[in-house]
């Protein structure tokens, strides 16, 4: 009797366990579409139990760098940019961008390792995520935000830019922006990109938001009749059907119900409003090594559909900074998009280092402290700052990341040309399109500007020379409001009243010329700015 008992104990007891994985398989099931959409179960399954882990593995790291916040005041207060006057108020905003996150092999991926480490890393020294609306109202110069504020995007709207992200973010107190394509996450069934439920669950958690990346347009397209294939955003298209490519018209009105209609598909499918787009590989429309023939155009059109819109910066020719109110960059907005093998201590010395700097300035002659090679050769020691021409180059040219907000300031260099070289002193530097700047010549002295690619001499004297002198020498470039001057060993040589009123503000960079191949060298021993 007492073993039918047992028995009978034993028998509930099987059952009962039964009937608990029976609930929580059809749990899983009944919420699978919501939570992982039409994900294979085993793709499922591997995401529930690293997430798991992860989640326990990710609380322990964000305890520790709780427990070590004396330590993160140390960091803080080590001023790596020679930067700014600890307001606590941003002055410009980075955003960082990824792609798929998870260990694979990819082009785009990065190692869940590698992105734990980074992020992280930018935790402990005290940068935090800020939301899209957050970033939008910041550049209008609506609200003030704390310095070391980031907007953190993804591109693609995959998978494993959600699954293997959001338990990181839960615990770091990150959000983030992922810009979907509506054309395979829409009423598809797709095992790569997330489901139209999945971007339910996503938005429901308070930790995401979306944007467009597109319909189309991700996908590279005919642009010739020989099956070359280009981003179509910016470039015409073939019709092979017609033997011809597109009219610029045709273009237009391509791109433009494009991008509408992924506004529009995402706002009537999830109810939110699609307020920013993401260009497909990070191109808008400006020439490129890549795609030397890139049609200007997508902006425009971008800009009557979206708030903002973003591409992928390019380390050279412009800050990596967003900066407030840039009058020149109204809706067009860049992306640093972090390298596949930087640690995380390095992704923070480089958004430090970009970090708005503050002054007076000199220059510890440093490349960690910011500055940006644009082309040429550049090395640095202890002594000086030494630009030099490609073997088969004319010229180098550097500017300083940080210093996009300056407005009158006093540029002094003490320089020697080893080769009797040209050089220049740049002042309020936007980018490589918008920026003015005293050039040094032996026969001549110019004050030039550059609006939106087109240069111009503002100002200049010749007839009078050398005007540079031998051996190692002093020259300096001056702004007030819109008067630059051009100085050598103290003596004003040439002054504009005339600077353009788009180049009120803006940074500062040194550059060598000359017409004959490899010739172009200046040394800077000493480089100094002061507020004026």
């Amino acid at each position: 009797m007492n073993f039918i008992q047992f028995s009978n104990k034993k028998v509930l007891f099987i059952v009962s366990i039964a009937i608990l994985m029976f609930v929580l398989i059809y749990a899983t099931f009944s919420n699978k579409q919501a939570y992982y959409g039409y994900s294979p179960m085993t793709d499922i399954i591997s995401w529930i139990a690293s997430n798991t882990f992860y989640s326990t593995v990710y609380k322990v790291r964000a305890q520790n760098i709780t427990n070590e916040a004396t330590t993160l005041e140390i960091f803080k207060s080590n001023n790596l940019s020679g930067s700014n006057e600890r307001t606590g108020n941003a002055l410009a905003l980075p955003v960082l961008v990824y792609h798929t996150v998870e260990n694979g092999s990819e082009t785009l991926n990065l190692e869940r390792g590698a992105f734990e480490d980074q992020l992280f890393a930018l935790k402990k020294a005290g940068w935090n995520t800020i939301t899209l609306k957050e970033f939008q109202a910041f550049m209008r110069g609506h609200v003030t935000l704390p310095e070391r504020s980031f907007l953190l995007t993804f591109d693609d709207g995959t998978k494993n830019s959600y699954h293997p992200v959001t338990p990181l973010l839960r615990v770091l107190d990150y959000t983030g922006v992922s810009f979907i394509l509506p054309k395979h996450s829409i009423g598809t069934e797709s095992h790569y990109y997330l489901s139209d439920y999945e971007i339910d669950t996503m938005l429901e958690s308070g930790i995401w938001e979306i944007g467009s990346h597109g319909m189309d347009v991700h996908e590279y397209q005919p642009t010739d009749s020989k099956d070359t294939y280009e981003a179509p955003l910016v470039n015409y298209i073939w019709r092979e059907n017609e033997g011809r490519l597109e009219t610029r018209e045709e273009y237009l009105e391509r791109i433009n119900t494009d991008l509408l209609s992924a506004r529009d598909a995402l706002e009537d499918r999830f109810n939110v409003t699609v307020s920013s787009f993401a260009y497909p590989f990070g191109e808008y429309g400006r020439p490129t090594d890549s795609n030397q023939h890139a049609v200007p155009g997508a902006v425009t059109v971008a800009e009557r559909i979206y708030e903002t819109s973003f591409y992928q910066w390019r380390r050279g020719g412009e800050f990596s900074f967003n900066y407030q109110q840039d009058e020149s960059r109204s809706h067009l907005y860049k992306r640093i998009e972090p390298d596949t093998a930087w640690s995380g201590e390095e992704l923070v010395q480089r958004l430090e280092s970009g970090l708005p700097k503050t002054l007076p300035y000199e220059s510890p002659r440093r490349d960690d402290e910011g500055w940006l090679r644009n082309w040429g050769k550049v090395s640095f020691t202890d002594t000086a700052i030494t630009l030099k021409a490609e073997d088969f180059g004319t010229g180098a040219t550097i500017f300083l990341d940080g210093s996009g907000h300056w407005e009158n300031y006093t540029v002094t260099a003490r320089i020697h040309s080893p080769t009797k070289t040209g050089f220049s002193l740049l002042a309020r530097f936007k980018d490589d399109n918008n920026l003015a700047m005293c050039n040094f010549n032996r026969e001549f002295v110019h004050i030039e500007q550059t609006i939106s690619g087109k240069q111009r001499v503002i100002e200049g004297v010749r007839g009078a020379g050398p005007y540079v002198p031998q051996g190692t020498f002093e020259a300096q470039v001056v702004t007030n409001g819109r008067t630059i001057s051009c100085v050598i060993n103290g003596k004003v040589l040439v002054t504009s009243r005339f600077l353009d009123p788009l180049l009120s503000v803006g940074g500062v960079g040194i550059k060598t010329w000359n017409p004959e191949a490899g010739l172009a060298s200046v040394v800077v021993e000493k480089f100094t700015v002061k507020r004026n």
